[in-house]
């Protein structure tokens, strides 16, 4: 809740635009999606939501629970979105774009024609729904350019999403949160470049492209099959789906002082429980300085100090993950980041203590060793800050970078 609420105050007064596809339009959790787009206009996101005309727009029968009367007549995405809407009491605006011959041969399509700014105006006080029976992944890419949207969400087909997520996994490997995939746009231009997809998924993808070369900074692939699909994706950091961004989404940076509040948050439970040595507020401000967190989508998710021992001898501490990020490869990357480090500044160890990690650093390379091992001054200051009943069960782990003659 507290995640989801985080991005519910990053969005509001924020622009979406929603493509629904045609074949998207016959699955079963239809319904519960429509809901969710006029419940993202409730919340005070303002929501667009283009519906492609062409091929089925009807949504089929689905089976109700027991004692359940059947809802009213209208059965068109548009008709059950604006019967959301007045469940809500959200005022729908309905515009329809109807290209001319030119643009059905297959020229560029436009939708120019349409005022922008009036549907932006409409979308402030209610969800504006654009009906398109023609290039409706075009219209929709140009529309979300034209109205400077913060996201632009392809609902599609399971069979699309399918095929468009194993090949980004075989080709690209992105990164993966759970069953969720995301990817810069450069390498989204890669791929559609390769041209190793069906022409038609090709066409879905350079659309997307180009709303993220027009200034969209975050495009979305949405499999229709998974109710919760839509809110999953916004509101968590997990997702659900394939995002593409245009901006930078995660990195790792330096720690700034008004954000050890929030870092303290996950790492005293931490502490208490015995896993991380207990740091003060003025303990991290003195060596501020040597802290970086890996953020992701402006969320930090979690922390690392690397502080400098002597000229060959490097400690990495403080490491820690927020619970909800864990299993993600987080720690991994902080790791790999603070080696990086090392190496620049012409390390030749690091040293990690841990209490119950030895199996962990040592899947990442390092290896225990006993204090006689390393420099006098280093092994004493290791031993003087950790308490006396905890040094047999800490374990000091060493990462050799180089050798020096």
């Amino acid at each position: 809740m507290r995640e989801a609420f985080g991005y519910l105050r990053r969005y509001q007064g924020a622009t979406f635009l929603i493509h629904l596809a045609p074949a998207a339009q016959v699955s079963y959790p239809l319904r519960q999606l429509l809901r969710d787009i006029a419940l993202l206009q409730q919340m005070g996101i303002h929501t667009i939501c283009v519906i492609a005309e062409r091929g089925s727009s009807v949504i089929g029968p689905s089976p109700l629970p027991a004692g359940r009367k059947p809802w009213p007549a209208p059965q068109s995405a548009i008709a059950w979105l604006k019967h959301y809407c007045h469940s809500y009491g959200i005022a729908a605006h309905e515009y329809q774009y109807r290209p001319n011959n030119r643009e059905r041969a297959g020229l560029p399509a436009s939708i120019n024609t349409l005022n922008a700014k009036k549907i932006a105006q409409h979308a402030t006080d209610g969800l504006v729904l654009l009906s398109v029976d023609h290039h409706s992944h075009r219209a929709a890419a140009e529309g979300a350019v034209m109205l400077k949207a913060a996201k632009l969400i392809y609902l599609e087909s399971s069979d699309f999403f399918l095929r468009v997520a194993h090949y980004f996994k075989a080709h690209y490997q992105p990164n993966i949160y759970r069953q969720a995939l995301y990817l810069p746009a450069l390498k989204l231009q890669e791929i559609i470049t390769q041209a190793g997809l069906a022409s038609s998924d090709l066409q879905t993808l350079q659309e997307l492209h180009r709303a993220l070369e027009g200034g969209v900074v975050r495009g979305h692939l949405l499999n229709i099959r998974y109710a919760d699909t839509l809110l999953a994706e916004i509101f968590s950091h997990q997702g659900s789906g394939i995002m593409i961004y245009a901006n930078r989404y995660e990195r790792i940076r330096a720690l700034r002082e008004e954000e050890i509040g929030e870092v303290l948050q996950f790492t005293q439970p931490l502490s208490r429980s015995g896993i991380l040595r207990s740091r003060s507020l003025q303990e991290i401000i003195s060596h501020l300085n040597d802290y970086v967190v890996c953020e992701t989508d402006g969320t930090i998710q979690g922390c690392v100090a690397l502080k400098a021992k002597d000229a060959r001898y490097y400690e990495v501490g403080a490491l820690a993950v927020h619970p909800a990020y864990q299993r993600f490869g987080i720690g991994r990357r902080l790791i790999a980041y603070c080696i990086t480090q090392a190496k620049e500044y012409g390390a030749s160890y690091i040293v990690a203590v841990t209490y119950r990690g030895a199996d962990w650093f040592n899947k990442l390379g390092f290896e225990k060793i006993e204090p006689h091992l390393l420099p006098k001054e280093i092994a004493q200051e290791i031993c003087e800050r950790n308490h006396p009943h905890r040094r047999e069960a800490s374990s000091i782990m060493r990462l050799t970078l180089a050798q020096r003659p």
